[in-house]
């Protein structure tokens, strides 16, 4: 068996163990791992163990200094950018982490929602999904169609729904004639987005409704109970 061959079963391997057991590997197993974009025909293991005997931890390997990581022999400039990417998504993911994460109560955000939508010269439908403590995930926007329909695709709903396993969702649009008590239309797009959220077991909290300066909650109205009892 070749060279490569030897090193493409053992990356595999290693690859799989990862996915599997991502607690298993040690610093320097993790770094070799990282290494394999930036050396696709190496063997990475002696670079990491160098690395790591060098700088004396991952943390110090990814914030080092360019200069001084391509003065290590075997570094260049593709494994030196490599591991800078690592290190700029570590600070991303440390930033988005840090940040105070919103969550969604109606009666907080309901001035809020109506400076958003409330002026607005086109109508807009949003979905905000929420965790079992109503903390914002995302918010997804749907496109409106003619007759004040809208444009929901199940399967890019689901999509977000794999990915982000909500617990709940609420849906927020705009009327433009500054009247933001539902209509029957409004009633049928959550007797359906209801179902739908339901079928992926994701329950529908509230339909918000904002119009000139105010704001209507299918929630606070006892409209949305009336629609889960149907």
């Amino acid at each position: 068996m070749d060279e490569k061959n030897i090193h493409s079963g053992h990356r595999q391997r290693m690859t799989e163990r990862f996915l599997k057991y991502p607690d298993s590997l040690s610093e320097h197993e993790l770094l070799e791992i990282m290494l394999y974009p930036a050396l696709p025909r190496k063997d990475t293991n002696p670079l990491a163990h160098k690395l790591l005997s060098l700088f004396g931890s991952l943390e110090n390997v990814l914030r080092a200094e360019d200069e001084v990581l391509k003065s290590v022999d075997g570094v260049g400039e593709k494994v030196c950018a490599m591991l800078k990417l690592y290190a700029r998504a570590a600070d991303i993911i440390g930033e988005k982490k840090s940040e105070q994460k919103e969550k969604f109560v109606y009666l907080k955000m309901k001035e809020k929602l109506i400076n958003e939508l409330g002026a607005l010269k086109e109508e807009k439908f949003f979905l905000y999904l929420l965790d079992d403590k109503s903390t914002i995930l995302t918010k997804l926007s749907f496109c409106t169609g003619l007759k004040d329909e809208v444009l929901i695709d199940p399967k890019e709903l689901a999509k977000s729904i794999v990915v982000l396993r909500p617990k709940r969702a609420v849906a927020i649009h705009n009327h433009l004639s500054g009247n933001p008590s539902p209509s029957c239309k409004d009633d049928e797009t959550t007797e359906k987005l209801y179902k739908l959220l339901a079928l992926h077991g994701v329950e529908l909290s509230d339909h918000v409704i904002v119009s000139g300066g105010r704001a209507c909650s299918y929630h606070y109205s006892d409209k949305l109970e009336e629609i889960k009892q149907r």
